[in-house]
């Protein structure tokens, strides 16, 4: 009679214990799925400026290649040298933001 007592409070913590134990991994998953998908958006990040930064410089360079370039020189007006690095950085700035 003493062993049928004790079986329901057994079961109980039991059944507890494993509650638990799948309770606390769902929330451990939920940490590290978090985690991650807080290192992706930083790395997007700057993987974002990288690439903005590239862009600029790729965008001036090229620009002044433009203007320093004979054959271009002679056979079209190209306005002023700041404006169309600007407008190369801009274009960068719409592509990065």
């Amino acid at each position: 009679m003493n062993k049928h007592k004790l079986i329901l409070p057994a079961s109980i913590l039991l059944c507890s214990l494993i509650l638990g134990g799948f309770y606390y991994a769902s929330q451990a998953n939920k940490q590290r799925s978090i985690e991650k998908y807080q290192q992706i958006e930083l790395q997007m990040e700057k993987d974002k400026q990288v690439g903005l930064s590239v862009c600029l410089d790729n965008a001036t360079n090229n620009v002044k290649k433009l203007e320093t370039n004979p054959v271009t020189k002679d056979f079209q007006y190209i306005p002023d040298l700041d404006s169309k690095i600007q407008a190369a950085k801009d274009n960068c700035y719409k592509q990065y933001k």
